[in-house]
């Protein structure tokens, strides 16, 4: 499996990006980790998820999705954005460790997780803009919640990388930790949250979810249509050939 169950601890479960060295996100990867939240949300109380010291996840598998038919790409797409705010709403605490960089769908999935804590000189961000396309409406959304209106501007529409250290002072990231204490500091703040009252947990993460759930179903179309037109440009396919060729 490309997303596995690796450890559970008092009611806590840890999910692995477990897709090779980069963590690229394709059909298969999004399959697992949706089968598994699945789990998780009817049998746990609180949720980790990690990749590895390189890379939390690069993105989006480009070698591999450039080979599928606009259709498949579509189904890709939707399927995506759905699993980011199945994982941005699901009931229970959520927490990203980020040991690695992570980058375009990569750092969606650690946006859209409650809290972020970091290593240090790791890089992130949303460079899709660079590749041709606009960065996903949702993961727009997701992260305009986090930083100031004026810091997520200039990150879409630069589409630079920013080092952890910057990500927390643009309140993305919540904490900079050591790698040899990163997890024991993130388990020990999930456990904290998975003690308090669920129903009320539930509902008070609901009330803070509901508005971005409402806006993604809104605009989902029009956010496919757009995506979809930039990724089937020439440009964008000619630039997302030549960044294919470094996977």
């Amino acid at each position: 499996m490309k997303v596995i169950l690796e450890e559970e601890k008092e009611g806590i479960a840890i999910l692995k990006l477990n897709n090779g060295v980069t963590n690229s996100i394709d059909m298969d990867f999004i399959g697992d980790f949706e089968a598994n939240l699945n789990i998780v949300e009817k049998n746990y109380r609180g949720l980790i998820i990690r990749g590895n010291e390189k890379f939390f996840s690069m993105g989006f598998n480009l070698p591999e999705l450039l080979n599928l038919d606009k259709k498949f790409f579509e189904k890709f797409y939707i399927h995506f954005n759905e699993l980011i705010l199945k994982l941005y709403t699901i009931s229970i605490p959520t927490l990203s460790v980020i040991e690695g960089h992570a980058v375009a769908g990569g750092f969606i999935i650690a946006i859209a997780t409650d809290y972020r804590l970091a290593v240090p000189d790791k890089k992130l961000g949303l460079n899709e803009i660079n590749l041709g396309v606009p960065a996903p409406f949702l993961s727009i959304k997701l992260l305009e919640r986090l930083s100031y209106e004026r810091s997520s501007v200039n990150l879409l529409y630069n589409g630079n990388l920013i080092k952890t250290q910057d990500a927390l002072k643009y309140q993305i990231v919540d904490e900079i930790v050591s790698l040899e204490d990163i997890h024991s500091k993130s388990l020990e703040i999930i456990i904290n949250l998975s003690k308090k009252p669920l129903l009320a947990f539930k509902n008070t993460k609901k009330f803070l979810t509901e508005n971005i759930r409402d806006q993604y179903y809104k605009f989902k179309e029009f956010d496919k249509e757009k995506f979809l037109e930039c990724w089937y440009s020439e440009e964008a396919q000619n630039i997302l050939k030549e960044t294919a060729k470094k996977f």
